[in-house]
């Protein structure tokens, strides 16, 4: 190879690589900031889908609530009855004031009697389902929020560690009781319609719905309950119930609410 010709293959590749160069800062900045809006969109779809299947799973939790419920007054040919202590002579299977953050808990306790019941209660995830011991309360019973719009949430940790009343007046402890939780640690609540309305009600003031039973304090708050069923009912996930008789923040709260079924609003 002669001198020239090695001169101009030099030259050759000297001018290659002056048409090869790095990247500008703006264009590394331009990169970047692709691979973050990628990078958030991943992080929010995969998001969205962990919260829809949350909700999904809870949804099915409080469907196999409201199934066992239906089992259990199919073969008791009778409705869960709640009221008063010993009202007019009568004894009804639950106590009309426990906290609503026990309510479940205590439909549970009548119901589970039956073993159908059980098998389908046992169908629940587990993760769902705890047992309750007074003498280590979960946090749910420890630290109440304050908006909670239960009227007796304040007196749940005391009526936790003492024992719920029931409806014969004797008192019982919560061991080996059960709380059902949605996908976020709230305990789903259960909404009864009221007793039949008489027309001694409307004197008094109270209102009748329209499955002509009296409308109760818990329907003001989560929804009206239809054809004189229960309604399960999950806070969902903002974990606050809200309420539907409070403000405009109050009935946004709701919003998210999970129900077993469409209920009317107050």
């Amino acid at each position: 190879m002669t001198r020239d010709t090695r001169m101009d293959l030099s030259s050759s590749r000297r001018r290659a690589a002056s048409g090869r160069r790095g990247f500008t800062l703006v264009e590394m900045l331009v990169t970047v900031g692709i691979i973050a809006i990628l990078v958030a969109l991943t992080v929010t779809v995969s998001t969205a889908l962990a919260r829809r299947g949350e909700v999904t799973r809870t949804g099915t939790t409080i469907q196999l609530l409201d199934t066992a419920l239906a089992e259990w007054e199919t073969r008791s040919e009778r409705r869960l009855s709640w009221g008063p202590f010993m009202a007019n002579g009568d004894v009804y299977d639950m106590y009309a004031g426990e906290p609503h953050a026990l309510t479940v808990t205590e439909i549970l306790r009548v119901i589970m009697r039956a073993p159908p019941v059980r098998e389908l209660v046992a169908r629940i995830d587990p993760e769902f389902l705890t047992e309750l011991d007074p003498a280590q309360p979960p946090v749910w019973v420890t630290a109440v929020s304050p908006d909670d719009p239960d009227p007796v949430a304040g007196q749940l940790a005391t009526l936790f560690a003492s024992g719920l009343p029931n409806p014969d007046g004797t008192v019982r402890t919560m061991n080996g009781q059960r709380a059902v939780l949605d996908a976020w640690g709230t305990p789903i609540r259960a909404v009864h319609p009221g007793g039949t309305w008489f027309a001694s009600d409307g004197v008094n003031g109270t209102l009748r719905d329209e499955d002509g039973t009296v409308r109760t304090v818990a329907e003001f708050l989560y929804g009206i309950a239809r054809s004189r069923r229960v309604v399960f009912v999950s806070a969902g996930p903002d974990r606050r119930f809200g309420r539907l008789d409070g403000t405009d923040e109050d009935r946004r709260q709701a919003e998210d609410n999970i129900l077993s079924y469409e209920v009317l609003k107050p």
